[in-house]
């Protein structure tokens, strides 16, 4: 989610999730936002939804959440999608990968393409179930009492 800029890494997710599909052919990438390079429009599997009014929807319609930035200070789109039940990758960059690494540390990567293909294939090739758990899970952590000092609660508060 965001305007496609260096400090975004839409780069790193495109590429690593273009690697990710040599191995899981089926796995789509959905990125709501605007600029990103008209190279990528033909990219098989990548699609541009331009501006996204409602992130919550957007977001419980998917099953990961990738923010390889190489420098942001807190993503609020990361706390939206863990709200709408949705996991998260994120880089270790970026402001959210305290709140991601309390879900999971794996979770937490380097900002590569290598890094993003790695844990979506280590994702997408869990158990159904697993999953499904996963999607509980982020947003169970996302919704904890405001009285937790890291919670998502909190931190949108």
């Amino acid at each position: 989610v965001g305007k496609s800029r260096p400090s975004i890494g839409f780069d790193i997710l495109v590429e690593g999730v273009r690697e990710a599909r040599k191995s899981l052919p089926e796995i789509e990438l959905h990125i709501a936002g605007r600029g990103h390079p008209e190279r990528w429009d033909d990219l098989e599997g990548i699609y541009f939804h331009g501006w996204v009014d409602d992130l919550g929807k957007f977001f419980s319609r998917g099953e990961m959440s990738v923010h390889p930035g190489r420098a942001e200070c807190f993503s609020v789109a990361t706390l939206e999608a863990l709200l709408a039940g949705c996991p998260c990758i994120v880089s270790t960059m970026v402001g959210a990968r305290e709140v991601v690494d309390q879900i999971n540390p794996r979770l937490v990567i380097d900002p590569t393409p290598e890094s993003v293909s790695e844990a979506l294939t280590w994702y997408f090739n869990l158990p159904l179930p697993e999953r499904v758990d996963w999607r509980k899970t982020s947003e169970e952590n996302s919704r904890e009492s405001d009285q937790q000092p890291n919670s998502v609660k909190r931190t949108i508060d």
